[in-house]
């Protein structure tokens, strides 16, 4: 969910979750504007720094920062636990937009895409489970606990691997449609 990933990785998120038969999915965080752990530099001006979470690189207790990343490191994010802006700062009033309620962020624009796909996905699948399950097969080939771990001495969370699933916004179109397709019979 950080301001770097894949548009489609939050899209993917919840065909993910269909997959596997996860119905619930914990977000630790969506309005995140005060960074104060993990040395954090506190409350953050949204609409002039990306950083929201963790450490400056230039901080002394920082023991990874490169400063070929810019202000992200091993302890610090861009968009990360943000996906709401607010639509009036009163805080940082000079970067205000004076919108009363909250501007979604893209990333959270694209999950609600990728929740409505499981719509359809559920709406499909009633008409046609073995269509829906081979495109769902196709999408995400691999998620959550299907990514095997390579070294399982190492910290097993997370893997260095290419994602399974395509990053090209027409192919989660297509297959979309697809599913609609299914639903209207055409």
């Amino acid at each position: 969910m950080e301001t770097e990933d894949d548009g489609t990785s939050l899209r993917e998120l919840p065909w993910g979750q269909y997959k596997k038969r996860a119905d619930r999915w914990f977000i630790w965080e969506s309005t995140y504007y005060d960074s104060y752990q993990a040395g954090g530099p506190g409350n953050t001006n949204l609409f002039t720094t990306a950083q929201t979470f963790g450490m400056l690189p230039n901080n002394p207790k920082n023991q990874c920062a490169d400063a070929i990343y810019g202000k992200i490191s091993c302890t610090s994010a861009n968009g990360n636990g943000l996906l709401l802006y607010p639509g009036t700062d009163n805080v940082f009033s000079g970067s205000s937009y004076g919108i009363s309620g909250p501007i979604a962020s893209l990333r959270l624009k694209h999950w609600r895409r990728g929740i409505q796909d499981v719509d359809y996905l559920t709406l499909a699948s009633a008409i046609n489970p073995t269509a829906v399950a081979n495109l769902v097969k196709q999408m995400v080939p691999s998620v959550l606990w299907e990514v095997q771990c390579v070294n399982p001495k190492n910290d097993c969370t997370y893997v260095y691997a290419p994602i399974s699933w395509s990053n090209k916004p027409d192919d989660w179109e297509s297959a979309r449609a697809q599913l609609a397709h299914i639903i209207d019979g055409q």
